[in-house]
């Protein structure tokens, strides 16, 4: 099994590599599998992120897709508007804090 994050800002910005064969979908920032939104704030921008049931990625809504070019390294195979290339950024303290809660809940009650 592999783990990983495709957000987008639109579904057409999908990168099949990344995508195809998903399972499920978790939203990093409410950790709900549905599309409920969680407000993302990167840098000095704020944006809702969803589930797409559909496609099984992430929809970031209201960020500039020219503000968040596709890394060098994949751009010739992603559409703009995919934003793998942020997905640790954008992710990462919501990801550190759900596991100091796990990690914190699992030595409070042993």
């Amino acid at each position: 099994m592999t783990i990983s994050f495709n957000s987008v800002t639109d579904p057409e910005a999908i990168f099949p590599f990344v995508t195809d064969g998903a399972a499920v979908c978790i939203n990093p920032l409410n950790w709900h599998t549905d599309s409920t939104p969680a407000e993302l704030r990167f840098r000095d921008d704020t944006a809702t992120v969803s589930v797409d049931p559909t496609h099984h990625v992430l929809v970031v809504k209201g960020l500039d897709a020219d503000k968040y070019p596709v890394s060098p390294l994949i751009q010739d195979i992603c559409k703009k508007g995919n934003l793998h290339s942020y997905d640790i950024q954008f992710y990462t303290g919501s990801i550190r804090e759900n596991a100091r809660k796990r990690a914190y809940f699992v030595i409070d009650h042993n």
